[in-house]
Order: structure tokens, then sequence, then C-alpha cells
């Protein structure tokens, strides 16, 4: 039978719960979480390794960990920014060395002490003097066009003081031996001797300048003197080509150097030697034939007359 046909009349339920039941009830119920359990809780709770932070929800609300995945890209752009900058980092030091080791390489070859070869001293000294002489040269040739024999003078003896201060720094070049290039063996004199013989030229012609055409006193004393200093300087030029030809490393000098312009004209013929005595010598002895010449025919015929008067 049911409980009504037994009892009659369902009895209502109680509103008491019994102890079992409450506590059934409590283990299915979740349990509030307390403040100061919370960091408990946060450290026991498992984390990810992808996991950028994690968030606690409100009160009364279970705590869990929000996850969050970073982009595979970024991953990727962030690894290599570290492999470069570990890459510049590593290497940085060494590139700053090479560039300091290779300026001073630089340095020391353009600009440090070091010997000089037999171009380097030409070429120094050829750049000191030669313009000098070129410019005494156009002196001359002005006045000698102009025919002033004062700037004519002055301009010889300033080209032979160049000329000798040029053959005195050749001078002291000892060797004008290249030893890193190879002689050539059907050369009939070495570099060095080449240069010797070109000083020695040099110093004539600078001589016959300086000590013999500086005391000229007239254009006559220049004329006098022109065909030495025109065998002078052309030895001179002659050796200046073939000393720098010999020299290795050389460029040809361009064309239209400038000349040695010698004085025009020529002596005059009292100015000649033993021009005064042969005029005078050559006159009289013209003069007496012509007068007994002439007085032979007059004898002749101031005779012939009389001798007709006394024959008649």
């Amino acid at each position: 039978m049911s409980p009504q046909s037994r009892r009659g009349r369902a009895a209502p339920g109680s509103n008491r719960s019994s102890s079992s039941r409450k506590a059934a009830d409590a283990s299915r119920k979740p349990a509030t979480p307390d403040a100061s359990r919370k960091p408990a809780v946060a450290a026991s709770a498992p984390v990810d390794a992808q996991a950028d932070e994690v968030e606690l929800t409100s009160a009364g609300r279970e705590d869990r960990p929000v996850r969050r995945k970073r982009p595979l890209a970024r991953v990727q752009r962030s690894s290599m920014g570290r492999n470069a900058y570990g890459y510049v980092k590593a290497y940085v030091p060494l590139f700053i060395a090479f560039v300091i080791l290779f300026a001073g390489v630089w340095a020391w070859t353009s600009f440090g002490p070091h010997t000089p070869t037999p171009k380097d001293n030409w070429t120094r000294i050829e750049n000191l003097w030669k313009p000098k002489r070129d410019a005494d040269l156009k002196a001359v040739s002005v006045a000698v066009a102009d025919n002033d024999f004062t700037s004519l003078l002055s301009s010889y003896k300033s080209l032979g003081a160049d000329t000798r201060s040029w053959m005195d720094d050749l001078s002291k070049v000892t060797s004008w031996d290249d030893p890193n290039v190879t002689p050539d063996p059907n050369a009939s004199a070495t570099p060095t001797q080449l240069v010797q013989q070109l000083t020695g030229d040099g110093d004539a012609e600078a001589d016959l300048l300086q000590n013999q055409m500086a005391t000229a006193k007239s254009m006559d004393d220049l004329l006098a003197l022109k065909d030495d200093l025109n065998a002078d300087d052309t030895a001179v030029q002659a050796d200046y080509v073939a000393a720098r030809a010999a020299i290795p490393g050389l460029t040809p000098l361009p064309s239209g150097q400038p000349t040695l312009a010698l004085p025009s004209g020529s002596l005059a013929p009292s100015e000649s030697p033993g021009a005064s005595a042969a005029p005078g010598a050559s006159a009289a002895p013209g003069a007496s034939p012509t007068a007994s010449s002439s007085a032979t025919p007059a004898s002749s015929g101031s005779a012939s007359p009389t001798a007709s008067a006394a024959a008649s």
C-alpha cells in the first residue's frame, strides 16, 4: 500500500535537514575562496610555459590562469634580432681593429719615413729647380728679342745661379741606381754615371754664365762667348734627357720645352782680332801702285812732245 493508504494522508516534508544531508551538500558546494588563501591557490595553479600572465577573477569566483600564446612571427623576429645583435656585438671590435690597422699602414706608407727611390729624389729636385730654370730661359729669350744688354746680362746671371743650385742638389744623391729594378745589360752607362755627367756639364755652363758672361761690358763681349755658351748648353740638354730616361718610373717630358736664346748679331769688324791693322796695311800698298801707274803715263806723255820738237 502507498503511504497514503497506510497513514491515510501523507504528512508534509520537514523543513529540517538531517546532519548527513548537510554534510553531503557541503561536500558538493564549492568553497568560497579566502583572501588569505589566494596566494597559495595561485602558487599551486599550473602555469604553462607559453603563458604571459595570470589574472585573478573577482571575489566569489574561482581562480584560474589565463593563457595567452605569442604569435609565431613575433617569436621568430625576436630570435633573429637576438642572433644579429650577438653577431654584431662579437665582430664589431674586430672590424674596428681592422680599420685602425689599415689606416695606420696607409699613413705610414704615404707619409711615414722611408728610403726614397731614385724616382722620388729626381722628382723632388726637378720640381724645385726646373721651373726656375725655365723662367730664366724665357727671360733670356725676351732680353735677346729686345736686344737689351742689361736685362740679358741679369738673365744670364740668374740662369747660372739656378743651374748651379740644381746640379748641387743632384750631386748630393750618392746613387741613382734602383736596387729593385734589373739594370739594362745593353745600356752604355748606369743612371748614376749619366747623372754625374749631367752635373759635370751643368757646372761648366754655370761657370761660364756666372764668371765670364757676368763680367761682360757690352753686347760684343757676350757675342764673343756665344759659341762657348751654345756648346755647353747643348751638352747639358743632351745629358739631361739621357739621365732622365735612365731613371725608372718617370713620365716623358711634355713637348715645347724652353731653350736657351743666344745674343743676336755678330762681332763688329773693328772688334775682331787684328781688324784695325788689316785695313791700313791693305790701303797703303794699294795707293802706291796707283800713284806710280798714274805718274808713269804722265812722264811718258810729257817727254814725247819734247822729243818731237827737238827732232824738228
